[in-house]
């Protein structure tokens, strides 16, 4: 059992239940950048290029649910963008082309 955690939850559990939707948004936004252009030689330098706290904010005001239910989906593929190009990466993670959708219809979809 963790110390000072009720129901002997993990310190790290608490703290995520803690934060806003808008923070949970953002570090998964953040997290799904890195993965896609650190191996195409683009991330840090695209980091700019991303508006996350505006993703984050637009999301999370049309969050449909619990956020543990949804992932948040790309509109447009990100395999559908040349991501070694600075305004494909702006394009790409651009608010507009973000939406919530249920993991189980996410997972179903793939990079169609």
């Amino acid at each position: 059992m963790s110390k000072g955690c009720p129901l002997g939850w993990p310190f790290s559990y608490l703290h995520h239940m803690a934060k806003s939707t808008a923070a949970i948004v953002a570090e998964r936004v953040l997290k799904r950048a890195r993965e896609v252009l650190h191996p195409v030689g683009q991330w840090p330098s695209a980091r700019r290029l991303i508006n996350v706290s505006q993703i984050a904010q637009t999301l999370a005001a049309r969050l449909p649910g619990d956020a543990r239910d949804y992932e948040i989906d790309h509109v447009r593929p990100l395999a559908g963008f040349n991501l070694r190009v600075p305004e494909q990466v702006a394009a790409a993670f651009a608010p507009s082309n973000h939406q919530w959708l249920r993991r189980s219809a996410n997972r179903a979809k793939g990079a169609r």
